[in-house]
């Protein structure tokens, strides 16, 4: 995600199964914080990306339950390309996958602290030809 535009994963929510509804949210489903915690998905994530990403933030949202928590995962858009530390490639995020990144998208990523995103604006003005003259 940090290869693309960036993005947020929720773990803690189970998706239906049937097809109709792939990828839509069925329910919570709790995470023991004893069991997983903040800081394993940290080392988790970090620990299978290079370099690690910066600005990542991992959001502990208490349930019910003091020790249940569903994770809300924010992954900044990044300014370098990361890769994955296992198969040795790069990944970005197409619609609902992970989509193995070609020569040039990795190069574009690269580039982006490089080369700014410039925007232009601008606006026209126009007046009436008596106002110009002076007539009303």
């Amino acid at each position: 995600m940090a290869n693309s535009a960036g993005g947020i994963i929720i773990y803690g929510i189970n998706e239906y199964n049937d097809n109709d509804r792939k990828h839509l949210p069925e329910k919570i489903s709790p995470i023991k914080r004893q069991n997983f915690s903040k800081e394993r998905i940290e080392q988790i994530i970090n620990g299978n990306i290079m370099p690690k990403i910066d600005g990542l933030l991992i959001h502990p949202i208490e349930l019910e339950y003091i020790d249940e928590v569903v994770y809300v995962i924010e992954i900044p858009q990044s300014h370098t390309a990361h890769q994955n530390t296992k198969d040795k490639r790069y990944y970005k995020r197409q619609n609902f996958e992970a989509v193995a990144m070609l020569d040039y998208e990795v190069r574009d990523v690269m580039n982006r602290a490089t080369y700014p995103q410039l925007t232009l604006e601008f606006e026209f003005i126009t007046e009436q030809k008596n106002k110009l003259e002076g007539h009303e």
